[in-house]
C-alpha cells in the first residue's frame, strides 16, 4: 500500500512531525533529492488544478458534475504526489543506510520555502473542504460519490507526508495556516486532521485519531 510505503521512509520525523499513528523507524535508506525538483511550483500547480476543478460546483450540481470534480481533484493530488514519490522522483540509494541526524540535516539545507508551500497546501485543503460542503446530501448518498469522498482524506494525507519528507516541519505550518484561515474540516477529512496533530476543531467529536 502506497501510504505504508511512504511511512517506511519517515524515521527522522518522529519529533518534528508528531502526528498520531506515525512512529519512528530506526533505519532508512538515504533519499536522493533531484536537483530539478521545484516544490513550490509543483504545489502551486496542484492548487490551480483543484481550484479549476471545484470552481463550478454548487449545492444544485448534478451527480455527473460532482463526480467529475472529485475525480479531477483526486487526480490532481495524485499527479502532485508523483513528483514527490520516494521510489521514483526522490529515489532510494540501495544499501545506503545513514545516520538519522545526518539525513535530517540534508533536508534542512533545502531553500527556506516552507511557509510558502504550507500556505499553498493549506489553501488547497480549504478548497477541498469547501467542495465537500457544496455537495448536497442527496448526491453524497450516492454510492459512487461516497466512495470518491472517502478517497479524499487518504489522498491528501499521502501527499502531506511526501512533502514533509522533503521539507521537514511543513505539515505543522499547514495546520497553523488552516487554523488562521478559520477552516473547520469536514468529518470526511478527519484523517487529515489527525495527521496534522488534531488541531482543527471541526472534527472534534467525530472520532479518535
Amino acid at each position: 500500500m502506497l501510504f505504508t510505503k511512504v511511512l517506511l521512509a519517515l524515521p527522522f520525523i518522529g519529533a518534528a512531525f508528531a502526528a498520531p499513528g506515525i512512529h519512528a523507524i530506526h533505519s532508512i535508506h538515504a533519499p536522493v533529492i533531484p536537483r530539478d525538483l521545484d516544490v513550490l511550483s509543483v504545489v502551486a500547480d496542484l492548487k490551480a488544478s483543484v481550484a479549476a476543478s471545484v470552481g463550478d460546483i454548487t449545492l444544485v450540481s448534478t451527480q455527473v458534475e460532482v463526480e467529475a470534480a472529485l475525480v479531477a481533484v483526486i487526480g490532481a493530488f495524485d499527479t502532485c504526489h508523483s513528483a514527490f514519490d520516494l521510489g521514483a522522483a526522490v529515489g532510494i540509494a540501495a544499501g545506503a543506510s545513514v545516520d538519522v541526524e545526518l539525513l535530517k540535516s540534508k533536508f534542512d539545507a533545502l531553500p527556506e520555502i516552507k511557509h510558502e508551500v504550507a500556505q499553498i497546501l493549506a489553501e488547497t485543503i480549504q478548497l477541498v473542504d469547501g467542495l465537500i460542503v457544496l455537495i448536497s446530501a442527496d448526491i453524497k448518498a450516492i454510492a459512487a460519490i461516497d466512495d470518491l469522498l472517502h478517497k479524499l482524506s487518504p489522498t491528501i494525507e499521502t501527499l502531506l507526508i511526501s512533502v514533509e519528507v522533503i521539507l521537514v516541519g511543513v505539515t505543522a505550518l499547514v495546520a497553523e495556516v488552516l487554523v488562521t484561515l478559520g477552516v473547520v474540516l469536514s468529518p470526511l477529512l478527519s484523517g487529515v486532521n489527525c495527521l496534522l496533530g488534531g488541531l482543527l476543531a471541526g472534527i472534534i467529536g467525530h472520532g479518535h485519531c
